[in-house]
């Protein structure tokens, strides 16, 4: 779909520019040109993001979970349909999206790997929410803001990124160990008086 419109995009501009006898790519050089083609590739990193998380994630997928708490499926074992982390297929997206990111907008080739990587790491922090594993809900409460600050300007905030990235992989490893996620919710009974 991101291709099709991003495909569109171009021919459209491709077309007019020779309909109206323009010097080629004088619209497409225009900043707003730019921004929609950042706000195309940003939009799909995102999305990918998301996908990528549904597709594999066992809370987000009921189905895929309702089936995995019939099979003698452990946290000692990968997961059947793939892992939740990253892997090197994903990869190949992300550097197809950071290539046409270099090659047609002004932000380079950072915005779709950048959009991908707050997605996801902010997704597994509302699945670990989710999942109700707190402890590193909380810890990742403290680290979210401090990159903000501007104290961690340069490597401070490398390094504070990394923390974001080590406790949420620990907070993954702990959910999946907890599988199957039992809600702990105790209904409200109004009638005791």
């Amino acid at each position: 779909m991101f291709a099709f419109a991003y495909v569109m995009l171009e021919g459209g501009l491709w077309i007019i520019e020779r309909a109206a006898g323009l010097r080629p790519g004088l619209l497409s050089s225009m900043p707003e040109v730019f921004n929609v083609r950042s706000g195309i590739l940003g939009t799909a990193a995102g999305i990918y993001a998301l996908f990528r998380l549904g597709r594999f994630h066992p809370a987000f997928n009921s189905s895929y979970a309702a089936w995995l708490k019939s099979t003698p499926w452990s946290s000692v074992g990968p997961l059947p349909l793939g892992p939740i982390h990253p892997v090197w297929q994903d990869g190949v997206v992300l550097g197809a999206l950071a290539a046409v990111g270099a090659w047609h907008t002004s932000n380079g080739w950072q915005l779709p790997l950048i959009v991908f990587g707050f997605t996801y790491l902010i997704g597994l922090l509302l699945l670990l929410a989710f999942t109700q594993t707190w402890f590193p809900c909380l810890l990742l409460g403290f680290l979210w803001p401090c990159p903000l600050l501007p104290a961690m300007d340069g490597l401070p905030r490398l390094g504070i990124f990394a923390a974001i990235i080590l406790v949420t992989w620990f907070g993954l490893r702990k959910s999946l160990q907890a599988f199957p996620w039992e809600r702990t919710f105790q209904p409200i009974d109004n009638t005791r008086r």
